[in-house]
């Protein structure tokens, strides 16, 4: 019996293409159950008919002229993320996306917001799943406190409780540069304060003590948005 799964997972491995990850969720319609897949794929693996990408995804390697093609990090993390909204709504029935997602951190956000021109040497993030390699992080946080800011502002919140962090380089152009995202994506600084109170802790103290660093920066460059730039309240 253990023959036959191994040859009928194997034949629907390859009908996919080479290089794309899989995991047993994608084998669910050979009639065969959770356990079984998971235990089969572990086999095939071991003995090296499919390669192990991370935990729970796999693939077959695509082939190129200096040999078999690796899955990349960025594949690996996105199916493991796929994996987790799929495991989550199986169990709560509903969308989880807000929680299940990948938020930027630290350098990678910082360049993301073009606070910084220094290319991270390791791309780090959060979520609700933790994975780990020399070139890519993702640390395990409580995504729940999160769920009802759209990604923009998480990112605002979280450029925010870590200006300080770069105030070695030109602190001036970080809080230039913070200007221009914050006018970009139409996040007024009553916004900032609310989620800093919503988030409450370390984290938001830190949030409102560099919100006033940066509204004396506003007011010390005779910036005027707060009045003159309609997407900004002028109650802030």
């Amino acid at each position: 019996m253990k023959v036959l799964a191994s040859r009928i997972i194997l034949n629907e491995i390859k009908k996919m293409p080479p290089g794309r990850a899989f995991s047993w969720r994608d084998l669910t319609g050979l009639s065969l159950d959770e356990p079984r897949i998971r235990a089969e794929l572990a086999r095939l693996a071991k003995r090296g008919e499919i390669t192990r990408g991370g935990r729970g995804v796999y693939y077959v390697p695509s082939e190129s002229w200096v040999g078999p093609v690796t899955l990349s990090d960025e594949q690996v993390v996105s199916k493991l993320l796929q994996q987790k909204r799929e495991s989550d709504h199986a169990v709560f029935g509903n969308d989880r996306n807000e929680i299940n997602r990948l938020i930027p951190t630290g350098g990678t956000l910082f360049y993301e917001m073009g606070l910084t021109t220094q290319v991270p040497a390791r791309k780090e993030y959060k979520s609700s799943f933790a994975y780990s390699s020399p070139t890519l992080l993702v640390r395990q946080v409580q995504m729940e406190k999160y769920r009802d800011l759209s990604d923009t502002e998480v990112r605002a919140f979280l450029g925010l409780i870590g200006l300080k962090s770069i105030a070695n380089e030109n602190f001036e152009g970080v809080l230039q540069g913070f200007y221009e995202f914050l006018l970009s994506a139409h996040i007024t600084c009553r916004r900032l304060r609310t989620i800093a109170a919503l988030m409450g802790g370390l984290d938001g103290r830190r949030a409102l003590t560099n919100l006033e660093i940066f509204e004396s920066f506003l007011s010390r460059s005779k910036r005027s948005i707060l009045e003159k730039e309609p997407l900004w309240d002028k109650e802030d």
